[in-house]
């Protein structure tokens, strides 16, 4: 019995530290373009020219794509390639890609000899170390590592030259280390005021395969509350800072730096408050706590938050005690511009969010972006009619929204007086609207 078990445990053990194969089609691309090669079971091969990049590389299918445990524990990922036929040695990085396109490449340069097989191996258990971003500002983390859509090589070649580029399967090799979960982190205030949300962040000191999984990892905050002797715990959750860019009425979003955990806490009284984290993993009974931490919560004079009235539960009320009534604007779809036309609101096609949005650099960015936009837009649209010839700024639309309407109609008329006098059908009202035109000053006809 005991020979068996030390059988199963040997097997167990060769299982962990095997290769792993990466399965997929293998492609090619050379100045953008997609370029045919010579498949066999394990290896690929294709006739390039140089100057220029290339890429070898195997992707997976697309819509049976999912996160693989596999390759989240491995350790290295390693592929080997050989260029032949050229005279002078290649530049080469091994890359990843995510099913969304997020691309990561080997900050190490490798060297290719001609006719010499080279292995080229990157560490992927090495947060933002040795892969990173190009075209986007995420990090490398395990949240990638288990989402690798496609790898291989980026070759590139300075001479002018010609070359047969080997390359076989990526392989996974290894495994992730596995220690006790401990805070590493923790970014806590020291203070923080009433009825406002109080947001810490802290990381830990290993990655998770589903951070999102409480069954695998539970990252919880214990809270004391002034005048209490029992602790209530409420969720963390995993998450990472995302870029928001607008287009019209398309929204994109893009992962931006290092994942983290987070938790937002809500205090309603004022006083001392104590908060700790607990860590709990799969398969441990015992959990991980951080020591005590404090945080004093002054009084603010917020409103709170939007609360059933106590004295009548036909009504709204605010946390201290003030009637709420809510009033707001909406609109029927995405593409209805009253809002900005009419009431003069920007923003209004997001259903207000971004009227209330925080102004940070990114937004600022993205309304200068859009406003841009949308003015070339209005400039085209006025040219196509026949009313109105000229595009005031948006800043002076309101202030001149009076003149403007004023030499819009006087220019109208005159358009017509002068087409009538052309054609000699002038009546005695137009003749008499264009005298008073002209002997009325200025000043008059703002007035008007």
């Amino acid at each position: 019995m005991r020979t068996f078990s030390v059988i199963i445990l040997v097997f167990c053990a060769v299982l962990l530290h095997a290769e792993h194969l990466f399965s997929g089609i293998w492609k090619a691309e050379a100045r953008a373009s997609r370029r045919s090669m010579q498949v066999k079971t394990d290896e690929a091969e294709l006739s390039t020219d140089f100057p220029g990049g290339v890429l070898l590389y195997q992707e997976q299918n697309r819509y049976r794509f999912k996160p693989d445990r596999r390759i989240f524990n491995s350790k290295t990922l390693s592929v080997s390639v050989k260029a032949e036929g050229c005279a002078h040695p290649l530049k080469a990085w091994i890359f990843v890609k995510d099913k969304d396109g997020a691309w990561f490449q080997s900050d190490r340069e490798f060297s290719l000899k001609p006719g010499v097989w080279t292995r080229l191996s990157v560490r992927l258990d090495r947060p933002g170390r040795e892969l990173f971003p190009k075209g986007h500002s995420a990090a490398w983390s395990g949240y990638f590592a288990s989402r690798i859509f496609a790898a291989g090589v980026s070759i590139y070649g300075e001479e002018k030259d010609s070359a047969r580029i080997f390359m076989k399967t990526p392989v996974f090799e290894g495994e992730r280390a596995n220690p006790a979960p401990a805070v590493v982190r923790w970014d806590f205030p020291e203070t923080g005021r009433q009825f406002q949300t109080v947001v810490s962040r802290f990381r830990l000191n290993k990655e998770y395969f589903n951070p999102f999984d409480p069954d695998e990892i539970a990252a919880d905050f214990e809270v004391l509350a002034p005048g209490t002797e029992k602790a209530i715990s409420y969720p963390a959750f995993f998450s990472m800072d995302t870029l928001r860019r607008r287009h019209f009425t398309m929204e994109t979003t893009e992962l931006s730096g290092s994942p983290f955990w987070e938790f937002r806490f809500y205090p309603k009284e004022t006083g001392k408050y104590k908060i700790r984290l607990r860590l709990t993993e799969s398969g441990k009974k015992e959990a991980v706590y951080t020591p005590w931490r404090t945080i004093h919560i002054e009084k603010s004079n917020h409103s709170g938050a939007v609360r059933i009235s106590k004295a009548d539960p036909r009504y709204f009320e605010l946390e201290n005690g003030a009637f709420y009534y809510p009033v707001g604007l909406n609109i029927h779809t995405n593409t209805d511009q009253r809002g900005e036309r009419v009431v003069r609101l920007k923003d209004m096609a997001d259903g207000g969010v971004q009227e209330m949005a925080p102004q940070t650099d990114v937004t600022i960015a993205s309304q200068e972006t859009q406003d841009t936009t949308v003015t070339a837009a209005t400039v085209q649209m006025t040219h196509a009619t026949d009313e109105t010839q000229n595009v005031q700024p948006e800043e002076e639309a309101e202030d001149a929204a009076p003149l403007i309407q004023v030499n819009a109609s006087e220019d109208a008329q005159a358009e017509n007086n002068v087409s009538e006098d052309a054609s000699g059908e002038m009546d005695e009202s137009a003749a008499s609207a264009e005298e008073a035109k002209d002997g009325c000053p200025v000043g008059a006809i703002e007035e008007a």
